[in-house]
Formats: structure tokens, sequence, C-alpha cells
């Protein structure tokens, strides 16, 4: 399974599913919103939330792996 998966899969439930629905899925904003009965506000906030723990755990995934090869 690739970091990522494992990045996505580690979020909590209601930013993993933001995460899903609007960047996997390609749904609006609205038609997730809609999906997780949640306010447009409240789907930006976790999907926000959802990214920025993404970065953060992928950049420290991809420092770890610089720091374990030698050739760099």
């Amino acid at each position: 399974m690739s970091q990522l998966r494992h990045a996505v899969d580690a979020l909590p439930s209601d930013e993993r599913l933001a995460v899903l629905l609007v960047c996997v899925k390609g749904l609006s904003y609205r038609d997730a919103a809609r999906i997780l009965d949640v306010s447009l506000a409240v789907l930006s906030a976790r999907l926000l939330r959802g990214r920025l723990t993404l970065i953060g755990t992928m950049r420290q995934s991809l420092c770890r792996d610089a720091a374990g090869d030698s050739r760099l």
C-alpha cells in the first residue's frame, strides 16, 4: 500500500470522507456537503484540516526517505 494511501487511511473519518469525495471522486463541494449532511463551511474546514495533515505526513515521509537514501 502506498504511503499516500496510509496517510489518507490515518485521517479522522470526517476528514477522510471529505477528502475522498472531493479530491478523489471529484465531487463539488456542494454535492459532497449534501452527501455528508454538513454545511459548506464545515466541509471546507474538514478539507483544509485533512489536506494540511496529508501535506505534513507526506513531507515527513519524504524527508525520512531522503535521509535514508545515501545517493542524496
